[in-house]
């Protein structure tokens, strides 16, 4: 007996509707057809009135001087990336340094390669009572090693390994371009999973061996990282300074000016009530790190925006977690939820609301950058407009930052990072708290530390 099917058959009928439905749409048809088919649809979906609003660059509120926006390339540290870019601005400041100074990337995203491998060791070994194809098992299996983050991820990071310049730990050819490395680490870790998975007993002599493999592994694909090091360096007057005999550990404490376990976690998850910690299992990177597990505290998005304003305010930049392929019009460096018409092209448009989005798999946090400042015309006008310190270079928007409106930010802004006393009480009560609700490995708002 057949199994009744609740789909259209695209039977001949139907084909004769779609056809004369198609021929019916007239010139208009037509005309959008060719510019679609010859140009692509993006340039032909934009407002050209809206975008001729963002000829206008300014900013009530920014920092008089910007560091030269930086470039993640070919990987997906951009976690790690708007950190250092928070953490520059204030030494930049401290210090008289250049536009292009740059702390190194690398040197996290090294530290996390091999942490991240002993965290899944542990995660393989804590469902080994389940069967290999059960869905926690396969979602571990699945990405084992990809380069993205979270926030409490680049704290474990900085507090265990500290920080260095870029000068002491330059760019390699995997740290510009992760893809091969982490094809073959991911290969390596599989195949620990299975042996972690068959074997009986204590498994911390295979585990030590593993991690001895993978460290070589990362020392040659990109370098070894400095114990210590001198930092020298010319300011902006050109006069030229050294620091001997540093760590990265004592060069983080005595020289970045910035405490990154200040600062915690807010989402915007309008699945799931605010007022509230969540977490999500197995998101992490440092076995016994300052922060086990990623903790944030959900909160509404005029708690977010204010919490912005001030931090901004106070002249400190805010990182941040977003889903930046939403309306982003990268030839000109502009995020719009207004800016692409598709009704007027296409005579239908997606409509979801941010709930939504997250629950049909419409949207997810993809991306982390800095803001560093917003637009409004009084004191008491709302913020209209938001700056962007992107990490995709110099050749978009303005010479690498961007502009995000305020309408766009509501709607797919999902995390910002603040100073935990800048909470209010009882917002400091609520992230203190013992309370936790843990969400599932898949959930969206762990999918900034799983999306490359």
């Amino acid at each position: 007996m057949a199994a009744t099917m609740g789909g259209v058959v695209l039977d001949s009928g139907v084909w004769d509707t779609l056809r004369q439905g198609q021929e019916g749409g007239g010139d208009k048809m037509h005309v959008t057809q060719n510019a679609v088919t010859k140009q692509g649809a993006v340039d032909v979906l934009v407002r050209s009135e809206t975008l001729a609003g963002y000829g206008d660059k300014t900013f009530s509120n920014k920092p008089k001087k910007e560091g030269k926006a930086t470039s993640q390339k070919a990987s997906g540290r951009c976690w790690i990336f708007a950190a250092l870019n928070c953490i520059r601005a204030e030494m930049r400041s401290a210090y008289k340094l250049p536009e292009d100074f740059e702390l190194s990337q690398s040197y996290l995203f090294f530290f996390d390669k091999l942490e991240r491998c002993s965290y899944f060791f542990n995660a393989i070994l804590d469902t080994r009572h389940l069967p290999l194809d059960s869905r926690e098992v396969q979602f571990l299996l699945s990405n084992p090693l990809n380069d993205g983050g979270q926030w409490d991820m680049v704290v474990n990071l900085i507090e265990k390994y500290g920080v260095v310049p870029k000068s002491a730990y330059p760019e390699s050819h995997a740290s510009s371009n992760s893809r091969a490395m982490n094809r073959f680490l991911t290969s390596l870790l599989r195949q620990y999973a299975r042996e972690l998975r068959e074997q009986q007993g204590d498994t911390q002599a295979a585990q030590r061996v593993y991690l001895q493999h993978i460290y070589r592994a990362l020392c040659i694909y990109m370098g070894t990282p400095p114990q210590s090091f001198s930092w020298r360096y010319y300011d902006k007057d050109g006069a030229f300074h050294v620091v001997p005999d540093l760590t990265p550990v004592s060069f983080y404490r005595d020289h970045a000016r910035v405490s990154v376990k200040d600062y915690v976690s807010l989402i915007h998850d309008p699945r799931n009530p605010y007022g509230a910690v969540y977490s999500v299992k197995y998101l992490g990177n440092v076995l016994g790190g300052l922060r086990p597990v990623v903790r944030h505290l959900n909160v509404d998005m005029a708690d977010i925006r204010r919490y912005c304003v001030q931090q901004l305010e106070a002249q400190r930049p805010v990182w941040f977690g977003c889903d930046s392929g939403k309306d982003f019009y990268r030839k000109v460096g502009v995020w719009d939820d207004a800016l692409f018409d598709y009704e007027a092209v296409f005579d239908v448009a997606p409509s979801f609301s941010k709930a939504e989005r997250l629950l049909y798999g419409e949207s997810l946090m993809t991306h982390a950058m800095v803001i560093t400042g917003f637009h409004r015309d009084t004191e008491t006008a709302p913020v209209t407009k938001w700056r962007i310190e992107n990490s995709w270079g110099t050749e978009h928007g303005d010479s690498g930052y961007c502009t995000m409106s305020d309408s766009w930010f509501e709607q797919f802004v999902y995390q910002v990072v603040v100073p935990r006393d800048q909470l209010d009480p009882e917002h400091q009560r609520i992230h203190a708290s013992d309370e936790m609700t843990v969400l599932p490995p898949w959930d969206p708002m762990g999918a900034l530390a799983v999306t490359e």
